[in-house]
């Protein structure tokens, strides 16, 4: 990495917090197992004129569902379950959903969803973002009910038809969230319990969870949006208060807080294919799994990122051509909506965090641009 030519990285994270369009920004480059690049702009908390640092917790969002991904291949190790397992095994009331085919149509499903469609999001759920007649009930019956669990939302899920017959089509989806539940029962241990210590513990992860313990709140960055003149404001809604909240409502593809160093840890465990400061976390075979496109042509139809196909909770690179912009075939990492990113790229042994505070995500090409400035460093 030329370092001189990282810092036009560093002055362009910083002219976000200057022009005011981020509160701050928290960034951090290993290349060959050296940390090469680390910035911090601006402030966890604009009110209070607390700036970043690396004890700063973030809300991660859907970084999460690659957290949860490797937290069901622990299990898959140890032999308790099968990624071609049907997920009505564990989750029974899954067992006899339908599937939309059209106005006021619903057909059975052509086979079961199996574990692998959950970590694929090839299962056949929604978020309810989109216009569709399946969405539309997801908004209607509000499966997150953050006073509820997991478990309650699974229940209402059985309830629902599937958007897509299961493997017919990637789409973004609570199925991570459902893993989750399958992880409790599969385990016998609440989600965030397991998580804790069949996952962070051991890899040193200390400041991931789904709660900011009281003490450790003066440290949780405030989540920002845009006003109606384009001014920072402070995003108050349920999602971004529930880490603060004494909550049972542990969401496997959106709840976790973490840092920026933390995240690394994640990643070098990625990019080190298991290996988390000289133990094997997963093996080489089950990383290798899970960072290698599953989806063909078809299924990846809706997959919005250029170029990528989809792992097990990760975005992996599969033509660079088609994405446009500077990568490796290979590469792999996913993003949270509230602008929190991670990257890995094996073949040239690097890896990159980006936090920030700030929904939507798709306000601003922050990703992209960073990825461009990290990639011309390289000599």
């Amino acid at each position: 990495m030329n370092v001189s030519r990282l810092s036009l990285l560093d002055s362009h994270l910083r002219s976000y917090v200057d022009r005011e369009m981020l509160a701050g920004v928290s960034a951090l480059i290993e290349h060959r197992g050296t940390e090469v690049f680390r910035h911090q702009s601006g402030y966890a908390d604009v009110a209070s004129s607390k700036k970043l640092d690396n004890d700063t917790v973030f809300r991660i969002y859907s970084l999460s569902k690659p957290i949860t991904s490797a937290a069901l291949m622990r299990l898959f190790e140890q032999g308790r379950l099968l990624l071609t397992d049907p997920v009505s095994d564990y989750l029974p009331e899954l067992g006899e959903l339908m599937v939309y085919a059209g106005e006021g149509e619903l057909a059975s499903c052509h086979r079961e969803i199996e574990i692998a469609d959950l970590l694929l999001h090839s299962a056949g759920f929604a978020y309810g973002h989109e216009d569709h007649p399946v969405d539309e009930l997801y908004r209607s019956s509000k499966p997150f009910r953050y006073e509820e669990t997991i478990a309650d939302m699974v229940a209402r899920l059985g309830r629902l038809p599937l958007k897509y017959q299961p493997g017919e089509s990637w789409e973004y989806s609570v199925a991570h969230d459902v893993l989750g539940r399958v992880i409790e029962v599969v385990s016998g241990q609440r989600f965030d319990r397991f998580l804790a210590r069949e996952v962070f513990e051991p890899m040193g992860m200390h400041r991931t969870a789904f709660t900011v313990a009281t003490e450790k709140r003066r440290d949780l960055a405030t989540l920002y949006t845009l006003d109606a003149d384009r001014k920072l404001t402070e995003y108050d809604a349920p999602d971004a208060r529930l880490c603060t909240q004494d909550s049972l409502f542990f969401a496997g593809g959106e709840g976790l807080v973490s840092t920026i160093d933390d995240c690394r840890i994640f990643a070098r465990m990625l990019l080190n294919r298991g290996d988390s400061r000289g133990e094997q976390f997963l093996s080489r075979k089950s990383v290798d799994l899970m960072t290698m496109n599953h989806l063909d042509k078809k299924q990846r139809k809706k997959m919005w990122l250029r170029g990528h196909g989809f792992g097990f909770g990760l975005g992996v690179l599969i033509d660079p051509a088609a994405y446009r912009n500077l990568g490796t075939k290979g590469e792999f990492g996913w993003a949270g909506s509230g602008s929190t990113y991670f990257w890995v790229d094996p073949e040239e042994q690097l890896l990159s965090v980006l936090f920030a505070q700030f929904v939507p995500s798709s306000e601003y090409t922050l990703a992209r641009e960073f990825k461009t400035l990290m990639y011309q460093a390289m000599s």
